[in-house]
Parts: structure tokens; sequence; C-alpha cells
């Protein structure tokens, strides 16, 4: 018996008084029958006193909450705060980063994501934390050329002054040392898996002209997808995980990316602070397509169970709003959101009230739907979201602008 037989126990209680009160005492003496009505009430309340001496009440079991619909990341950073908001970490593997790595999952972080450059090899003297294969090891071989000479970046070698050179990832050679290294690292300092950063549709965004032997950039992306493949697949068999940045390309190709590894990250999902000229919008909306591209991105990989993590490059708090709400239109339970403010240092990512609310929103109960009004929304267990991507007001709601709110 529990708390939940009270109620029961108090209704034959009650009945039991009820009847007492209403008993006719003269009516029942007249018919002879006073002493049998009394033996049936006393029946009932000795079955009543010895439930209630029997009872021995324990409380309900307390209900296992309701794991939240999207978990929350601190994306790349040198030096990562040991907090327990922040359920992925990608951090970056120097020394003083690996020592945090067990404060960091004794805080709650499900995973911890070595960030790695898997296409770039850098004459840079601390280059170890982020190389995709082994610096001692490195096989000057393995570099792209064109025309003879190494091709260098002209983004990266304007960040920091060192040199830095293409790698073919078509190679197989490379790609076995590659998936050993990242093994390696991931069992020796704790890393729970891979994050591959500057895999690019097109080598002009990473400031790389293609090489020599790749006609075009089709092919060399051909080779990107043999190296993560084959990468993900050695990651996977030893128990670790492979995602990988996409930036916001949303095309066919990131289809083929998305299902050779574990997830990917959206880097500038939604909004974006920092306006890269190859890919120039401030605020995703209807108009210019690119809200509608985002989350059918993230739709398509929920379908296939990947990972997304939507990542916001927001200027200010109803930026990260707006993003997270759109998120929750779509995602099923394989979402991550990370938002930031322009940059990746220290103290540069956000957290906000909304980011905690929607952690407590529960699981979605049913599709994202739109109203007549043009608002699309979506109900939850413990409360409901709301997005007008338009670019005008609608209601109550601003344009391009969310709304997370819990019952």
């Amino acid at each position: 018996m529990s708390l939940d037989d009270l109620p029961r126990f108090r209704e034959e209680a009650h009945a039991l008084a009820k009847d007492i009160h209403e008993l006719d005492i003269d009516r029942l003496a007249a018919e002879a029958r006073f002493s049998e009505r009394l033996a049936v009430l006393s029946g009932r309340a000795n079955d009543l006193a010895v439930k209630l001496q029997n009872w021995n009440p324990t409380e309900p079991p307390t209900p296992t909450p309701t794991r939240p619909v999207v978990r929350m990341a601190r994306a790349i950073y040198n030096d990562p705060d040991i907090d327990g908001r922040w359920a992925r970490q990608i951090v970056q593997g120097q020394p003083e980063t690996v020592k945090r790595i067990p404060a960091l999952k004794q805080a709650g972080a499900e995973e911890i994501l070595r960030y790695t450059f898997p296409l770039t090899w850098t004459d840079h003297p601390h280059a170890a934390y982020r190389m995709g294969a082994d610096p001692a090891a490195f096989n000057p071989a393995w570099l792209a050329t064109r025309s003879g000479s190494r091709i260098r970046s002209t983004k990266f070698d304007a960040g920091d002054g060192f040199g830095h050179y293409l790698i073919d990832v078509g190679l197989t050679a490379y790609q076995q040392a590659s998936a050993q290294w990242l093994i390696r690292k991931c069992q020796t300092e704790g890393y729970t898996g891979i994050y591959l950063d500057e895999i690019n549709e097109f080598q002009a965004y990473a400031g790389y002209t293609i090489p020599s032997n790749y006609a075009n950039d089709y092919r060399f992306q051909i080779a990107q997808l043999a190296y993560i493949r084959y990468v993900a697949a050695e990651l996977k068999n030893a128990g670790l995980s492979c995602h990988v940045n996409l930036a916001s390309n949303a095309t066919a190709w990131r289809q083929h990316v998305a299902d050779a590894c574990d997830g990917v990250e959206i880097e500038f999902f939604v909004v974006q602070y920092t306006v890269n000229s190859l890919d120039a919008w401030h605020v995703a909306n209807l108009s210019n397509g690119v809200w509608k591209e985002q989350l059918d991105w993230v739709a398509a990989n929920e379908a296939r169970g990947h990972s997304t993590m939507c990542q916001a490059d927001a200027r200010n708090e109803n930026e990260v709003r707006y993003a997270l709400a759109s998120m929750l239109l779509v995602t099923e339970g394989n979402g991550v959101f990370a938002a930031t403010k322009g940059g990746y240092g220290t103290g540069s990512a956000w957290w906000t009230a909304d980011m905690a609310n929607a952690q407590k929103l529960g699981q979605p109960m049913g599709a994202k739907r739109t109203t007549p009004d043009g608002l699309h929304v979506r109900d939850f267990e413990q409360g409901s979201v709301a997005v007008n991507p338009s670019t005008k007001p609608i209601n109550t709601l601003p344009a391009t602008s969310g709304l997370i709110e819990l019952r």
C-alpha cells in the first residue's frame, strides 16, 4: 500500500459516516431489522479499522526526470571552465587543458571532444595540440602540392605568422597515421571523441588552392570524405566518436559528411555575428532562405540519428533566444546547442535564462506547426516554443525572434 490508497480510505470513511448519520432507528426497530443493520455497519467499521491499522504508507517513487530535448555545449576554448552546465566540451589539447579533463567529466560533461585540424600541417612550435597526426612522425610526402610547390594558406598564415600547408587527406598512409594518432590521444588524455575542423567544401574558405593531382574542389571533396569515413570508422571501433564542423555550408555535400560520422556542427546557426564575405548574412529568415535551409538540415540529421551541434554566433540575448527556439522546433533529442559572442576566447560563451529553461521543457508533444498568422510553434511536456522567422512582426513577436515559455 502507498499514499495512493489514502483517498480510497477517506471515501470509505465518509460513506460509513453518512450511512450512520442517516440511520433511521425507529423504522428499523419497527421492522425488527435494527440489529441486522447495526451488524453490517459495525462490520464495515471494523474492516476499515483493520485496513488503517495495517496501512504502512510509503512515498511514491520519485519520477525519473525527462531527459532534456537539447543539451548545452561550450565551443572551442583553450582554457575551459569547470562548469556543470556544459554537456559537451570542445577543447584544444594543450597540456594545461588536458589536465582539466577529469574535472570536466566530474562536473557533468558527457562529451569531451578533441579539437583537430586534419587538413593542415604547420610549423607552429606548439602545433601538436591540434594536429591530425603525430607532428614528430609527420611525413612531408603527405603534403599536397601545386606545380611542384607546397600549398600554403593565405588565411591561416595571416592569423599567426607561421606557415600552414595543405595535407593530401586522400592518401591512405596519412589516413591510417591520423586515425592511430587520434585514437592514442583520446585514450591517453581522456577525450570521448574527435572534433574535425576546417572540413571545407571549397578550399578557398581556408585560403588554399586545389592540389595538382585533383582536378577541382569536387575531387578534393571526395578525398575529404574518404578521410572522414576511414577515421570515423576507426574511432568507432575504439569506442570513440567523430564530429565535423561544417560551418554553415548547407549543401548536398554536407549530408554525405554527416552520414560518414556521428555528428556535425553548424558553426553559424541562424545568427552570425561575424559575417564571412563568402556567406554574407547576419540573421537567417524566410526571405533570405537560410532559416528554412538550416532547419531542414537539422531535421535531416535527426531523421538519420545524427547529432547536430547548432552554434549561434550571437550579438545579444535576443539572437540567442531566436536561434535556440528555432532549433527546438525540429530537434528530437540529438541536438546540442552552443552560443558564442563572435569568438572563441575565454568568456565569449553565452549562457542565458532561455538556455536553462530549454532544458526544462521535457520532450516534444509532436512536430512543429504553423499558425494561420505565420508563427512556427511547438508544444513540449512542460512548455512551448514560438518563432517568427519573417522580417515583419507577427502579433507580439518582433521580426526574426523567438519565445521559450515554461508552464
